[in-house]
C-alpha cells in the first residue's frame, strides 16, 4: 500500500508539472497572438494613409481639370468678342466708306481666317493638355493600386507565418499530452498488474484454504459416519453428483446405514442419467424409470434440472400410470395414442392446458417449434416412406414438395417470431393523449387444423407451425385418406411436443363429423367446396373463425404467338406433378384451332421426358391416393378420346399421364363431366 501511494503521489507530481508547462505554453501563445493583433493593426493604418493620398491627388486632378474647362470658357469668349469687334467694325467701314467695301471685306476675311486659326491652335493646346493630365492620373492610379497590391500580398504572407507557427505550436502541445497520457496509461497498466497479481494471490490462498476446509470437512463426515454406524443411529449422510454439480442429501430411513448407502450411490446414477436423457431432448416424455423416494427430493433436485423442465422433474418424482396406447388407425373407436380417452377429453385437455397459461411464454413456443423442426429432420426418411406408400412420391419429391419449405417455414417463424410477438406501438388521438397505447397480441386458444390428402403432411403441419408460433393449443386432423402419413403423425408428434397442447386426432368422416361438434376458437381446412361447407356450418354454430382453402378451376390458355414448346413443357409439369393430384395444377387450355394439334403433340414429348416411354416404371410419376378414386376417374374417361395415355392398373393405382382434344370440363361437348385428376383438355376460344 505504501508503494500505490508513492506511485500515486508521483503521478499526481507529474499531472501538476505538466499543467504548469501547458499553462505557461499558453501565456506565450497569448502574447504571440497579440503582437499578431498590434502589427496588423499598423498595416491596417498604412493601408488608410495611402487611400488619403490617392484621394488627395484624385481631388488635384479635378482641380486641373476646372482649370481647363475655365480656360475653354475663356477662349469661347474671346471668340464672342472678336466676333463683336468684327461686326462693328463691319458696321463703321460701311457707314464710314462704301467704297472701300471691298477692300475691309478681304480685312474682314483675313481676320476671321487668322482668328479662327488661333482659336483652333489654343483648342489643340487645351485637348493636348487634358490628354497629358489623363495618362498622368492613370499612371498614378495603376502605381498606388500596385502599391497597395503588393502591401497586402505582404500581410497575407505575414499571416501565413502567424498561423503556421500557431499549428506548429498547437501540434508540439497535442505531442506533450499524448507522451502525459502514455506515461499515464502505463502507470495505470502496472497499477492494475500489481492489483491483479495481489487478486490472484488471495483467490490462491482462499482455494487452498477452502480446499483444506472440504478435506477438514469430508474427513469429518467420515468419521461422524462411522461412529454413527457403530451407533445404529438413524441419520445417515451421503454426496449426490449429477453434471458436475455437488449436492449434500440427508435421508432418515430405518435401514441398515450401508444398505442405505448403497441406495444413495445407485440413486445418483439413475439421477445424473435421467438429467443428461432430459438434456438432450426437450419433449415431454421422461426418459428412464421414475426416481424412488422422489417426492421428498423434489425441493432439492429444482436447481439441477435446465430451465423449463420443471414439468419433466415433476413427472419424474410423481410417476404416473403409463397409458397404453391402441394399435394402428382406429375408427370410431377413438383418437390414436389417447388410450380410451373421446374425442371431447381430447378437446378438454388441450383447452385446459392452454388456460394454464403453459403455451403462453415466448421461449416456450420457440422451444416447441425447434421439436417440431427436430422431429422433421430425425424423421425424414420415416416422412418418405409414408408419402411414398400413399402418393408414390420418391425422396426428391418428397423432399422438395413437402419438407423443405416446412424447414424453411419454421426457420422463418423462430427468427421473427419475437419481433411479431412484441407489443406494437400505436399513434396517439384525442383522446388518448394521457395514456400509452399499444396493439398487444394474444392467442385465439384452441385450433383445430384438418389436413387435405393430396399433400398430407405439408397442408397439415404448415398450419399447425403458425398455430404454435402464436401460442394455441392445436388438434391436427389428418385425412384419413393418406392413412401412412396419418399414422406416421399420430405416432411422432406425441415424442416430440407437448401432448397436452398437441394432440392429433385420426379418423374417417365419423371421427371428423365428432370433431366438428365441439367448440374450437379457430379452425382451418383444405379440402374441397363440399368439406368446407360442412366446416363452415359447423364453425357457424359456436361463431368460430374459420380458415378455408378450397379447390377450383384452373384454365390455361396458350396464345399462338408464344413459345409453345416452353408453354408445353410448364403446363406438362405443372399439371401431372403428383400425378395430377394437385389443387393448382391448369384443368384444361384455351387455345386457337390452328396449334391445337401442335399442342398436343409438344404435351406428349414432354411427358415422354420427364417419365419416359411407360410412366409406370418412373420414380418420378405418382399414384391416385386410393382406389375410390382411381375407379372414379377410370370412369370418366370411358367414351372419350384420348390422345396419349390413359391407361390404368387397379393393384398399383396408376394412370397414365394422358391428353385428349375435348372441350372444357362440364360443356356439352366433353359430356359435362368433370375431368379426370390427370386430364388434360384442349379448347379453341370462342
Amino acid at each position: 500500500m505504501w508503494q500505490m501511494m508513492m506511485m500515486v503521489e508521483v503521478v499526481v507530481m507529474v499531472l501538476a508539472m505538466a499543467m504548469v508547462v501547458v499553462v505557461m505554453r499558453m501565456l506565450v501563445m497569448i502574447m504571440m497572438e497579440v503582437m499578431v493583433v498590434v502589427v496588423m493593426i499598423l498595416a491596417t493604418v498604412m493601408v488608410t494613409v495611402m487611400i488619403l493620398v490617392v484621394v488627395v491627388r484624385m481631388v488635384m486632378i479635378l482641380v486641373m481639370v476646372v482649370r481647363m474647362m475655365v480656360m475653354i470658357l475663356v477662349v469661347v469668349v474671346v471668340t464672342v468678342v472678336v466676333v463683336v469687334m468684327i461686326l462693328i467694325m463691319v458696321v463703321v467701314v460701311v457707314r464710314r466708306m462704301l467704297v472701300m467695301i471691298m477692300m475691309e471685306v478681304m480685312v474682314v476675311v483675313v481676320m476671321i481666317l487668322a482668328t479662327v486659326m488661333v482659336v483652333t491652335v489654343m483648342i489643340l493646346v487645351v485637348v493636348v493638355r487634358m490628354v497629358m493630365v489623363m495618362i498622368l492620373v492613370m499612371v498614378v492610379v495603376v502605381m498606388i493600386l500596385m502599391v497597395v497590391v503588393v502591401r497586402m500580398m505582404v500581410v497575407v504572407v505575414i499571416m501565413v507565418m502567424v498561423v503556421v507557427r500557431r499549428m506548429l505550436v498547437i501540434m508540439t502541445e497535442v505531442m506533450v499530452v499524448v507522451m502525459i497520457l502514455a506515461k499515464v496509461m502505463v502507470v495505470t497498466v502496472m497499477i492494475l498488474v500489481m492489483v491483479v497479481v495481489i487478486l490472484v494471490v488471495v483467490v490462491v490462498v482462499r482455494t487452498m484454504v477452502m480446499i483444506l476446509v472440504v478435506v477438514v470437512r469430508m474427513m469429518v463426515v467420515v468419521v461422524v459416519t462411522v461412529i454413527l454406524s457403530v451407533s445404529q443411529v438413524d441419520i445417515y449422510c451421503a454426496h449426490l453428483l449429477c453434471c458436475h454439480t455437488s449436492k449434500n442429501l440427508i435421508c432418515v430411513n430405518s435401514q441398515p446405514p450401508m444398505r442405505r448407502l448403497k441406495q444413495l450411490s445407485d440413486f445418483s446414477q439413475e439421477v445424473g442419467l435421467w438429467r443428461c436423457s432430459l438434456t438432450r431432448s426437450r419433449s415431454t416424455s421422461v426418459a428412464g424409470p421414475p426416481i424412488p423416494g422422489g417426492k421428498h427430493l423434489l425441493p432439492r433436485l429444482r436447481g439441477w434440472v435446465p430451465r423449463g423442465s420443471e414439468a419433466h422433474l415433476w413427472q419424474l418424482c410423481h410417476p404416473q400410470p403409463q397409458e397404453a396406447e391402441a394399435p394402428g388407425i382406429l375408427g370410431a373407436g377413438g383418437p390414436r395414442g389417447h388410450g380410451t380417452m373421446s374425442i371431447s377429453e381430447v378437446v378438454q385437455r388441450a383447452r385446459a392446458a392452454f388456460n394454464s397459461g403453459k403455451a403462453r411464454p415466448l421461449q416456450f413456443r420457440i422451444q416447441q417449434l425447434e421439436g417440431l423442426r427436430r422431429m422433421i429432420r430425425e424423421r425424414e426418411k420415416d416422412l418418405v416412406g409414408a408419402l411414398t406408400a400413399d402418393l408414390h412420391k420418391n425422396e426428391w419429391n418428397a423432399y422438395y414438395e413437402e419438407i423443405v419449405y416446412i424447414l424453411e417455414e419454421i426457420d422463418y417463424v423462430i427468427q421473427k417470431l419475437p419481433e411479431w410477438a412484441a407489443d406494437e406501438p400505436v399513434e396517439k388521438t384525442p383522446q388518448t393523449q394521457q395514456d400509452e397505447p399499444y396493439i398487444h397480441s394474444e392467442p385465439l386458444g384452441v385450433v383445430l387444423v384438418i389436413g387435405a390428402w393430396n399433400y398430407p403432411f405439408s397442408l397439415t403441419i404448415q398450419p399447425m407451425v403458425g398455430a404454435i408460433a402464436a401460442g394455441n393449443a392445436v388438434l391436427i386432423k389428418p385425412s384419413e385418406l393418406s392413412e401412412n402419413t396419418a399414422s406416421l403423425l399420430a405416432a411422432v408428434i406425441p415424442q416430440y411436443l407437448d401432448k397436452d397442447l398437441y394432440a392429433v386426432i385420426c379418423g374417417g368422416v365419423p371421427e371428423t363429423t365428432e370433431v366438428l361438434k365441439e367448440r374450437f376458437d379457430h379452425i382451418l381446412c383444405t379440402g374441397s367446396t363440399a368439406v368446407g361447407k360442412i366446416v363452415m356450418a359447423a364453425a357457424a354454430k359456436h361463431l368460430t373463425p374459420v380458415t378455408l382453402g378450397l379447390g377450383g378451376k384452373n384454365p390455361c390458355y396458350v396464345d399462338k404467338d408464344c413459345d409453345l414448346d416452353i408453354a408445353c413443357r410448364r403446363i406438362a409439369w405443372g399439371k401431372f406433378m403428383n400425378s395430377g393430384q394437385n389443387c393448382v395444377g391448369p384443368d384444361y387450355i384455351l387455345c386457337d384451332p390452328s396449334i391445337q394439334n401442335q399442342i398436343v403433340e409438344k404435351l406428349k414429348k414432354s411427358l415422354k421426358e420427364f417419365y419416359g416411354e411407360d410412366a409406370k416404371k418412373s420414380r418420378d410419376y405418382g399414384r391416385i391416393i386410393n382406389c375410390q378414386h382411381f375407379q372414379r376417374i377410370m370412369g370418366l374417361m370411358e367414351g372419350q378420346k384420348v390422345a396419349h395415355g390413359g391407361a390404368g392398373d387397379a393393384a398399383t393405382r396408376y394412370i397414365g399421364a394422358c391428353a385428349g382434344p375435348r372441350g372444357p370440363p362440364g360443356s356439352p361437348r366433353a359430356g359435362g363431366r368433370p375431368p379426370p385428376s390427370s386430364w388434360m383438355w384442349t379448347r379453341s376460344p370462342r
